[in-house]
């Protein structure tokens, strides 16, 4: 079994909603009521792995500035 990590991701600025409901479309999300914060939960073996992933599905989506693993 793969184990899951906790994402959170710090914008460079508020995300629209058009941009939001896009990157929802790959991963599910959760922002926060400004939405310039948001959390993921990626499944990968490590959680330099999923922040790679989660970077790699996002990046073009949405204007990300720090991830975190939690």
């Amino acid at each position: 079994m793969t184990p899951h990590h906790a994402i959170e991701i710090a914008l460079t600025r508020p995300a629209t909603a058009a941009e939001l409901q896009r990157a929802r479309r790959t991963v599910a999300l959760a922002a926060n009521a400004e939405r310039t914060r948001l959390m993921a939960v990626q499944q990968a073996r490590s959680p330099g792995r999923a922040l790679h992933r989660l970077r790699h599905h996002l990046d073009a989506l949405l204007p990300i500035d720090v991830l975190t693993t939690h």
